[in-house]
């Protein structure tokens, strides 16, 4: 199995579709077609309907609206007044929010896309370069999976 998923990678398949089409592929080779189809059916549905998904689009919706009221502006202009004289203060101030955040939400996405509509405006109005705004982003988001809610 790993010599093909190197091949694969090799030849130039994308790794998503290669560790996929493989688990498939093998699965039927071990255990019959008719059970790997119907195994695969059955952890699919058993990822989706976990209820810990159900919450991320409320916590993307919760973002948005700390958006569009202006709450999240208001929160890094006195954050900026605080952390202004430090150098990356407003970095520093994200990845406090970021953890926060994350530990009320948990997952890892959620963090990222609602801190991602709060912060990334007012870091890129106030200056900061977007690849350096987007990874205090992404590692204060990736925050949500060390730390339990």
């Amino acid at each position: 199995m790993i010599i093909a998923l190197l091949a694969g990678v090799i030849i130039g398949f994308p790794v998503a579709f290669m560790l996929g089409g493989l688990g498939i592929i093998f699965g039927m080779l071990a255990h019959g077609s008719n059970i790997a189809a119907y195994q695969a059916a059955l952890n699919t549905y058993g990822v989706m309907s976990g209820w810990s998904l159900l919450a991320i689009p409320l916590f993307v919706f919760m973002g948005v609206v700390l958006e569009k009221a202006d709450i999240a502006g208001k929160l890094y202009k006195g954050l900026r007044l605080l952390f202004g004289p430090l150098r990356g203060g407003l970095v520093i101030a994200t990845m406090g929010i970021a953890t926060m955040f994350a530990a009320c939400t948990g997952i890892a996405g959620a963090s990222v896309i609602a801190i991602g509509l709060i912060a990334l405006p007012s870091m890129l109005k106030y200056g900061y370069d977007k690849n350096l705004a987007s990874g205090a982003i992404c590692a204060g988001g990736g925050l949500g999976v060390i730390i339990p809610p």
